[in-house]
């Protein structure tokens, strides 16, 4: 069935999807784990900000000279590495988060294709600021085509930001192997060459292509992939490297 593509779908196959695709949004499991991940997100944040408190007070016992130097030095590297472990916990979550919710962005998309494919000329969808907008079949074409592009470059640049928090961690001086986050001295080098590789591959991205959207090349595992990087590579007919993700083994 994924492997099918939009224009040869049969009756009975887009009531199905359209079934498949309410369920999964009205799923509470998946919905649960986001918000459990949101309220974890905020928590660390809170730790973050306590965090930025003590610095505060620490550069102010440095100033009042009630420490010396030698130990303010020592306790904001020591607080520096705690704030950056919960930064890197809150950029994995976030990530966590993205991948499901790129997914069902798609998905909605693909329950508004399905609809004119069932003889819809018109939809009439509100937009967040309560007005109603109208959406021909070549909107929403245009609008699935931007957001591939979209969420493919947001979850580069979220790789980056996660592996740059990588290399300022293992930079500390306070930094040690029993650090969850810690990384091997070649670790460290094939994370710096994968942080340039991102970098050239999000210059790589140029918003506003004139690539035109074929109905006949769009298929179900364009819309129900995980992988937004698969899903761009498809789409736009080109090649991203592979070794997402890999920060450690």
């Amino acid at each position: 069935m994924e492997e099918i593509t939009l224009e040869k779908l049969t009756l009975r196959d887009r009531i199905n999807l359209k079934k498949k695709i309410l369920n999964l949004k009205k799923n509470s499991q998946n919905q649960s784990i986001l918000l459990f991940n949101e309220q974890k997100i905020q928590n660390l944040q809170s730790k973050i900000n306590k965090i930025k408190e003590q610095k505060e007070q620490c550069m102010l016992e440095v100033k009042k000279r009630v420490i010396k130097e030698t130990e303010y030095e020592n306790k904001m590297h020591q607080y520096d590495l705690q704030e950056y472990e919960y930064e890197l916990a809150i950029l994995l979550l976030e990530k966590e988060n993205f991948i499901p919710n790129s997914l069902m962005n798609r998905l909605y998309y693909l329950y508004l294709l399905l609809s004119f494919l069932d003889g819809v000329e018109v939809l009439v969808v509100k937009e967040l600021d309560g007005k109603k907008k109208k959406l021909y079949i070549q909107d929403v074409y245009q609008i699935f085509s931007a957001s591939i592009m979209s969420d493919a470059k947001t979850f580069l640049e979220l790789e980056l930001r996660i592996a740059q928090m990588y290399m300022i961690m293992n930079t500390n001086p306070f930094m040690t192997n029993e650090n969850a986050y810690f990384l091997e001295e070649t670790k460290q080098k094939e994370m710096y060459a994968f942080i340039l590789k991102l970098h050239d591959k999000i210059k790589q991205f140029q918003y506003g292509s004139d690539k035109e959207v074929d109905l006949e090349k769009l298929c179900i595992c364009d819309f129900f992939s995980e992988d937004i990087l698969f899903v761009y590579e498809r789409f736009f007919g080109k090649t991203l490297e592979r070794n997402i993700t890999k920060y450690q083994e």
